[in-house]
């Protein structure tokens, strides 16, 4: 009985010990506290070095999510609306900008999880530019790489020929990250369709892409049964792209499209996208949305914005088994939109739901007072209630924004 105390007693002390091993930080080890620090966002996890000589440098050795986003640098940046004080600010701005990525690029020594860099920057900076990515792409366990280098005020626009030149040097064997990316974001970069395609076939676990206003971007062609991408957005406000390709990507389920270029019926290509269920597109020519319909067999949500010019006399038959919900923008009965959600009503025999916005078009905004604009949407509301929605078949839910 006496021995059995005993080890009562040792198995006690030993219990009460462990609950005091760490009673000082001092008493950490180091990967504890670098996973700690790994939780918390960039700037906090540096502060912490001034708390000993100890901690001065765990924070290199962290497992983070880089975000050097331009309102870290330039809090007052989104409060500006004069072009010269825009101007002034950047500019004063962009040498603390480059300079304090810098000093985290050439201390930080752990994995990067992901990379976001959003200022603006052009061609000239692209020695810098080029750095910081070599300095993610070299973490094998990268999944998000963001490149924002996009004005946030249209009227600073900036000449498209001086845009970064993303490429054409980052696929060798050092740079893994592409091996492990699932997000790629580029926003005002150059980049050419081919190098895409290239970048695709390397990045072959890659669910997000997402391209807005890439320069020498003409020809994009997004296809392949072996990508595992789910979701694309395209933004090509510009005339460059002329010809865009998404066939064979079976688990895609989201796409995203906004642009302009010639010729849509026979440049703008979908086909087999078995699974895409959300479907926004913003476009001049609105009507040749019918014809795509039946190329999509499967998506359930359609979005798309106004600009309805050229409305052909006979829009072709195309009868469509699987649209479930639409929603229009922009909503005015003198330019003919009853007819058009009539259309649709007649030949989305699956149709569900109907959601018709009557807020005006932002680019009505610039030409009308507050007042015209609140009549003309009230004028666009009455119309749809009154003439628009009794001809609604009463198994379709209609709601009126």
């Amino acid at each position: 009985m006496d021995r059995m105390s005993d080890t009562m007693q040792k198995k006690h002390k030993k219990r009460k010990g462990d609950r005091g091993k760490y009673a000082n930080l001092d008493d950490i080890p180091d990967d504890i506290i670098v996973g700690i620090l790994s939780l918390l966002p960039l700037k906090e996890a540096v502060a912490t070095s001034v708390l000993s000589s100890r901690w001065r440098y765990l924070w290199r050795f962290t497992r983070m999510s880089l975000d050097f986003d331009v309102d870290h640098v330039t809090p007052k940046y989104g409060t500006l609306t004069c072009l010269i004080h825009v101007t002034k600010y950047l500019n004063k701005n962009r040498k603390t900008y480059i300079r304090w990525v810098n000093e985290v690029v050439d201390q930080h020594s752990g994995a990067i999880e992901s990379l976001r860099v959003c200022y603006y920057l052009r061609r000239r900076h692209k020695k810098h530019i080029d750095r910081w990515i070599r300095f993610g792409l070299r973490s094998n366990v990268l999944e998000r790489l963001e490149l924002d280098f996009s004005e946030r005020y249209p009227f600073c626009n900036d000449m498209k020929r001086y845009l970064y030149k993303f490429f054409p040097n980052f696929f060798c064997v050092k740079y893994v990250g592409f091996k492990t990316m699932k997000v790629l974001s580029l926003r005002h970069v150059s980049i050419r369709g081919e190098e895409i395609e290239y970048l695709l076939s390397n990045a072959t676990l890659l669910e997000r892409l997402v391209l807005e206003e890439c320069q020498n971007l003409s020809h994009l062609r997004v296809c392949g049964h072996s990508l595992a991408l789910k979701h694309l957005e395209i933004v090509a406000t510009g005339r460059n792209l002329r010809r865009v390709e998404i066939c064979d990507l079976v688990n895609l389920v989201s796409f995203y499209f906004k642009g302009d270029f010639k010729n849509y019926a026979r440049n703008f290509i979908l086909r087999n996208l078995p699974l895409l269920v959300d479907f926004h597109i913003e476009f001049k020519l609105l009507f040749l949305l019918i014809i795509w319909l039946v190329q999509v067999p499967s998506y359930d949500h359609s979005y798309s914005d106004r600009n309805r010019h050229n409305w052909p006399a006979e829009v072709p038959n195309c009868p469509h088994y699987q649209l479930k919900e639409v929603e229009i923008f922009s909503y005015n009965y003198f330019l003919g939109d009853m007819e058009r959600v009539l259309y649709l009503i007649k030949h989305a025999v699956a149709l569900e739901k109907i959601i018709v916005n009557c807020k005006c078009n932002q680019r009505l905004k610039r030409f009308k007072t507050k007042q015209q604009l609140f009549e003309a949407e009230e004028i666009s509301k009455s119309h749809a209630m009154t003439q628009l929605q009794p001809q609604i078949p009463s198994h379709i839910e209609f709601i009126l924004r």
